[in-house]
């Protein structure tokens, strides 16, 4: 059906218009709402001086190569809040280092990490 609708298309674009073909009519599935997901559990604290140490033994080293840096800011529960500075302020890959560098060093040392968040 799509590959018709876009042969159709290219045919008007290159002043080949031919007559439409008739779309079968397909009724859609009876929607059924899904059941509500049941709340997540809270999320334990996790420990400050423990997250201070790995963003500075094994994160900000690396950030410090490409020119940048992530200060943290404070621990929230089991929430992180960082502040990227340096090359990594306002670059278009500061949130895929942050989820994918950053918070997934911290979730692997940490199993009951929250979220990271950057405040910058």
């Amino acid at each position: 059906m799509i590959r018709d609708q876009l042969r159709a298309g290219l045919r008007r674009l290159l002043g080949r218009a031919a007559p439409p073909e008739p779309q079968p009519t397909v009724a859609a599935p009876p929607v059924t709402p899904a059941p509500p997901r049941p709340a997540p559990p809270a999320a334990s604290a996790i420990d400050a001086a423990e997250v201070a140490r790995l963003i500075a033994e094994r994160i900000r080293p690396a950030l410090q190569g490409d020119g940048g840096d992530i200060e943290l800011v404070r621990v929230e529960g089991a929430d992180v809040h960082v502040r990227l500075q340096g090359a990594c302020r306002g670059c278009p890959g500061a949130a895929m280092t942050l989820r994918m560098g950053v918070e997934a060093l911290l979730r692997e040392e940490l199993p009951g990490l929250g979220r990271v968040i950057d405040l910058g």
